[in-house]
């Protein structure tokens, strides 16, 4: 997202083609919308339920999609991926969708609905057997920008975690032909410096990010601007350079999919307070 080739996005696209490589764990509960909307075009924005085996409580990850702000959705293989590996270590798991450019969102509309699923989430804790203590949120992509924007807001709960994966911390970045279109309506004449995560997230909920140092579209230089910002500012933050790994390392098998894992998995135990069933 970065001014990338239209090579180097098909080739990230590819990744998401082709059947699982794993046996996906299904959902709990499928659809459940999470926010009402008024206007007849725009159906209610929803989310899947993936809950462990017991009856919790249930340490809580909300899990955002990417996919540009354009595309993607909340059953899409990365988030199966994901909620896989998050259910099998006793994490119960939203996966959520949110409104996209081209259909009826914006960047402001997506921060909206992010904001919307994560006071949901929260509200459901006696329905799903959550405990409202032990509550983080996991963002991919664009998914990952708009986490970081919501998670400033007020909420009617704290998370105690935030995991952003291959996030975009710089509008100012987007450049080039595909990245500069998209920057245009993402920001609509707004200053890409005063609204960017890079400047807007500076809440004490720690951050934890994971990011390839072979990144073609968000190159890793964003994510290192965005930590060192962070630190200079007293505000915790952690940063993984996964070395070698692409964008989107998630939608394909391999090594940087089971480190990424792995780096996720010890975050959330470690904020969480979590254990394996």
């Amino acid at each position: 997202m970065a001014g990338p080739g239209i090579g180097g996005l098909i080739e990230v696209l590819g990744t998401l083609r082709g059947p699982l490589e794993f046996e996906p764990i299904a959902p709990t509960h499928i659809g459940l919308a999470y926010a009402a909307r008024g206007r007849r075009r725009h159906s209610a924005p929803r989310a899947d339920v993936y809950l462990p085996e017991g009856h919790g409580p249930h340490p809580g990850v909300l899990l955002v999609h990417g996919g540009g702000f354009i595309i993607g959705g909340r059953s899409m293989k990365p988030m199966r991926r994901l909620t896989t590996g998050l259910v099998k270590a006793g994490y119960a798991v939203a996966s959520i969708d949110y409104r996209k450019i081209g259909r009826g969102g914006s960047r402001l509309r997506g921060v909206e609905d992010v904001e919307a699923a994560l006071a949901w989430w929260f509200a459901q804790s006696s329905r799903f057997g959550l405990d409202p203590d032990r509550m983080g949120a996991v963002g991919l992509s664009a998914g990952a920008t708009l986490l970081m924007l919501a998670s400033e807001r007020p909420s009617s709960g704290t998370l105690r975690s935030r995991v952003s994966v291959f996030g975009l911390y710089d509008f100012g970045g987007l450049q080039g032909t595909l990245a500069g279109a998209l920057r245009t309506l993402l920001l609509r004449g707004q200053d890409s410096g005063a609204v960017s995560p890079r400047r807007k997230v500076r809440s004490e909920v720690p951050i934890t990010m994971l990011h390839g140092t072979g990144d073609q579209l968000v190159p890793i230089a964003q994510a290192r601007e965005f930590a060192l910002s962070r630190r200079a500012a007293g505000l915790s933050v952690e940063l993984h350079e996964l070395d070698g790994a692409p964008h989107g390392f998630f939608n394909q098998p391999g090594p940087y999919a089971e480190q990424g894992l792995r780096i996720l998995l010890e975050t959330l135990d470690r904020d969480l307070g979590a254990t394996s069933p």
